[in-house]
């Protein structure tokens, strides 16, 4: 289990965030960033943050390795 994906993303004021699918796309005074998920990892937004997590239904050999990864 991944220390670093179980602690919520929290997002700086004045930036947006938004998950469609396998993308999650973050607008800010800078600029924009998109990043595609890898397909056994998942993302939701609440109360301003982003939480990272493997898909229960995909138990894979790799899914705690890609969680920590994707979140960092």
């Amino acid at each position: 289990m991944s220390r670093l994906g179980k602690l919520p993303i929290k997002l700086p004021a004045g930036v947006q965030a938004t998950i469609k699918d396998q993308e999650i796309v973050l607008k800010g005074p800078k600029g924009e960033l998109k990043l595609t998920l890898h397909p056994v990892i998942e993302a939701k937004i609440e109360n301003n943050e982003i939480l990272i997590a493997p898909k229960s239904a995909n138990k894979i050999k790799n899914a705690d390795a890609l969680w920590g990864l994707f979140w960092s």
